[in-house]
């Protein structure tokens, strides 16, 4: 049993069911803010799962990098993955915070 999988598991499915919240001013209300795309890559990758399979990506393309071919299986096999659309929260030049946050949003707590 892969202790981290678990954790991951756990943690990743908790931050959909209870995100994080924030006031928007201009709205006069709370919303719930979108799942941290780090979130999503830790999940996949304390569980080892091969990179083919991670489904963090654009909602686009079903989370994918890339694009689904129907002529590679002849018929589509991606389907959305919970949590998307995701939201990236640092960047190269530090936190990049787009008018909301994202969950969890913790600096290095999601890998």
């Amino acid at each position: 049993r892969n202790q981290d999988c678990q954790m991951a598991f756990e943690a990743y499915f908790c931050y959909i069911n209870f995100p994080r919240c924030y006031y928007d001013v201009e709205a006069n209300e709370y919303k719930s803010t979108r799942i941290c795309r780090s979130a999503c890559k830790n999940f996949f990758k304390a569980c080892n799962y091969d990179k083919s399979l991670w489904r963090c990506g654009n909602s686009k393309k079903f989370n994918s990098k890339f694009p689904e071919r129907l002529e590679d299986y002849g018929r589509y096999t991606r389907d959305f993955f919970p949590g998307q659309p995701f939201r990236n929260s640092y960047k190269k030049r530090g936190y990049r915070n787009i008018g909301g946050r994202c969950t969890p949003a913790i600096y290095g707590g999601a890998g």
